[in-house]
């Protein structure tokens, strides 16, 4: 995810949004604020328990 990521931010993308949770979302997090590129994390779930908040900058 991280190499694919990378890639985006190397093509001058505008922002990402990444669908469902994934294990790495702090440092993608974390890199993004680096570079100044939204990111934003969506998810279908129907409950808060395993959701996780990243405010940006």
């Amino acid at each position: 995810m991280r190499q694919r990521f990378e890639t985006l931010i190397s093509q001058g993308v505008d922002g990402v949004i990444i669908a469902g949770a994934i294990d790495k979302g702090s440092e993608l997090r974390d890199r993004a604020a680096e570079v100044g590129m939204p990111l934003v994390f969506a998810s279908r779930a129907s409950y808060l328990d395993d959701i996780g908040s990243y405010p940006s900058g």
